[in-house]
């Protein structure tokens, strides 16, 4: 019979109730948050080491440098075709930085020791020395060093080879803070007696210009003073393997390779060109009929070349295609006309 009172536990049962309330759990170490922060750590090493040894990549910044003419005018450039051959470019372009290596100033008091020149005023761009004379082209901010004037003589016809290392001998002795190298195949010749301008043969040449350009690393393209239409140095020879004039833009610059860029299509070079992305950096007229740069609204375009052009803005040498062909204004008034813009992609306009 059941007298309704609870049997006491027995023995046993309260052995084991006891021992399951004296055992303590061991406690469990966080080891999921600490295997979590050693990833973490371990991932931004890996990128820290990423970023410093990852190149960066340059924005070429667009300066108005490329969107105005040579006479600082706004191109106007609308409806632009291309006729010409397409060459074949490398696959990268090298992007250097600029310094100055030597300022004009002392260039200038270089030259002056070396030839005794004298200023002829304080104000004046001419110092001289008897026949001998340094001037300064402020309309086409280029320098003019005669070391022998361009009287008619008797010569005899010249020697482009010997012409060549000469001149090189010369610059590599008068300038030596840049390296340069000729252009023999842009060399001109004419007869000293004429203007120097007059080309003819080589075989009835008494007098020869040679075109240097400054060496970059890894490029064999010419390097051209910001919006200039020639070469950084011309050496004009007589058929007497003397340097008559040399004829140089004064900005020596050295250039270090910062980066390396694909190059744009021919086609998108034109699309730059018709957005007023492009630079006229001539325009001559046949007829008496003349038109300004920012007149020109059309032009069929029949060669492309690349060059390196500094853009002061930036102080950057990067590359540009150069074309050359016919423009024409809104009134039919045809022009020869060369136009550069740049031969890779640049960055939002800046001014």
């Amino acid at each position: 019979m059941t007298d309704g009172t609870q049997t006491p536990p027995q023995f046993e049962e309260l052995q084991n109730i006891r021992s399951g309330l004296n055992t303590q759990h061991p406690k469990q170490r966080p080891t999921l948050l600490v295997g979590l922060i050693v990833i973490a750590v371990v991932l931004l090493v890996i990128a820290a080491i990423i970023q410093i040894y990852t190149p960066k990549t340059l924005v070429v910044p667009q300066t108005s440098f490329v969107s105005t003419n040579s006479n600082n005018t706004i191109p106007n450039l609308r409806k632009v075709s291309y006729t010409g051959p397409t060459p074949d470019f490398p696959n990268q372009f090298s992007i250097f930085s600029a310094s100055l290596v030597v300022s004009e100033t002392q260039m200038i008091q270089d030259l002056s020791a070396k030839y005794g020149l004298l200023r002829v005023n304080p104000t004046s761009n001419i110092w001289t020395n008897g026949a001998l004379s340094l001037f300064k082209d402020t309309s086409a901010n280029h320098f003019v060093l005669t070391l022998k004037d361009l009287r008619n003589e008797s010569l005899p016809i010249v020697n482009p080879t010997t012409s060549e290392q000469v001149a090189t001998s010369y610059l590599r002795e008068t300038f030596p803070q840049i390296q340069l190298r000729p252009l023999m195949d842009q060399a001109t010749y004419f007869v000293l007696a004429l203007e120097i301008e007059s080309n003819t043969s080589s075989d009835k040449a008494t007098g020869m210009n040679i075109p240097f350009t400054q060496v970059l690393e890894t490029e064999e393209f010419p390097v051209i003073f910001e919006k200039a239409d020639q070469p950084l140095f011309f050496v004009t020879m007589d058929g007497n393997n003397t340097v008559r004039l040399v004829t140089f833009y004064s900005q020596f610059q050295n250039y270090v390779k910062v980066d390396t860029k694909a190059p744009i299509s021919v086609e998108q070079a034109l699309d730059q060109i018709q957005n007023g992305v492009g630079s006229i950096l001539s325009a001559s007229t046949v007829e008496v009929n003349r038109v300004k740069m920012s007149d020109l609204t059309s032009a069929i375009l029949t060669a492309v070349t690349v060059e390196y052009r500094l853009d002061p803005q930036s102080s950057l040498l990067y590359p540009f295609y150069k074309f050359s062909g016919t423009a024409t204004s809104a009134n039919n008034v045809a022009a020869d006309i060369q136009v550069i813009t740049p031969a890779i992609q640049t960055g939002s306009q800046t001014r």
